[in-house]
């Protein structure tokens, strides 16, 4: 047997107390997420979002410097409850992560620049609107702490100085007139209704080959779903890609923004409630492909279109 004197054994117990809690504060430094950001798909389309996989989206800088003042004020006043390291922490990964966005944002400005050159003159200013974050998870230490951030999707600057959403347009795009778009919609609400299965996989069919939006929906979904999302910038393409087809359909049909289409075509604005009760499921469904698109294990579109089938 073995016989530690004081000194050695207290030094023992000393340099256990400190592995553990080296140990402690590297987990915490792992697991710690931008101060508010919103964890798991209540984050979506917010203005900050923790993904599964401890990645970060962020689309309003703005609100995480609020964040993180609002953070440091409540802990200069004590006001953070018994574990303020964990704060501490909250507030270090927001720092890293907005030192990273302006990173990204420099040196795609930098780019933007170069591009701008060499296009026509009609060509406009791309503004990045969100990015896509991701931990260095082997810089262990507090003053190391570091993310890397890519711009993921951009607004594109107009005469006027304000930003539109995106260059990108569908075949529905806005030069269509509401007389026009009426008769379109029409046509749709026709095959809508001709199909009288639960699933209305015809009609979905028919939506794939009309409307570009759905198309390319319908197309990502597959891919994901026999593929995978895959990972870093090829999840990233995938995200950008699903993400301003989404927002362009729900720009088009989304329910709640129809009151001056309307109001504009009065064909329609006699069957305003049929038409906008098929205008929730078009957008439902384009949110379900986005889902299946983004996150393939959870979708729940199990049957598949067949692009032939006929109404």
């Amino acid at each position: 047997m073995v016989y530690l004197s004081v000194p050695r054994l207290w030094a023992l117990v000393l340099t256990c107390s400190s592995f553990v809690a080296a140990r402690g504060s590297k987990l915490q430094l792992i697991q710690a997420q931008p101060v508010g950001c919103i964890t798991g798909e209540e984050g979506e389309n917010r203005w900050c979002q923790v993904h599964d996989d401890g990645s970060v989206t962020l689309r309003n800088p703005k609100i995480l410097r609020d964040k993180i003042k609002t953070a440091n004020k409540r802990l200069e006043q004590g006001k953070v409850g018994e574990d303020s390291s964990t704060i501490e922490f909250e507030i270090a990964a927001a720092n890293a992560v907005l030192q990273a966005a302006e990173e990204a944002e420099t040196k795609y400005k930098k780019e933007e620049v170069k591009r701008l050159k060499k296009s026509s003159a009609s060509d406009r200013l791309r503004v990045p609107s969100r990015f896509r974050c991701r931990k260095n998870k082997k810089l262990l230490e507090l003053e190391q702490l570091e993310y890397k951030c890519t711009v993921t999707d951009y607004k594109v600057e107009s005469n006027g100085g304000k930003d539109s959403d995106t260059k990108e347009k569908t075949d529905n795009s806005p030069e269509f007139s509401d007389a026009d778009r009426c008769k379109e919609l029409l046509a749709w609400q026709s095959k809508f209704q001709a199909d009288k299965s639960e699933a209305k996989t015809a009609f979905w069919s028919f939506l794939a080959k009309a409307h570009q939006g759905f198309d390319a929906l319908e197309k990502l979904k597959t891919h994901s779903l026999n593929y995978g999302t895959g990972t870093g910038k090829v999840l990233d393409a995938l995200e950008l890609k699903a993400s301003k087809t989404y927002k362009q359909i729900s720009k088009e049909l989304h329910p709640d923004k129809q009151v001056k289409f309307f109001r504009n075509a009065p064909e329609c604005g006699a069957q305003k409630q049929s038409l906008l009760e098929m205008m929730k499921q078009l957008f439902d469904r384009a949110a379900d492909l986005k889902k299946c698109i983004l996150k393939p294990l959870r979708c729940e579109l199990t049957v598949p279109i067949r692009i032939n089938d006929e109404l």
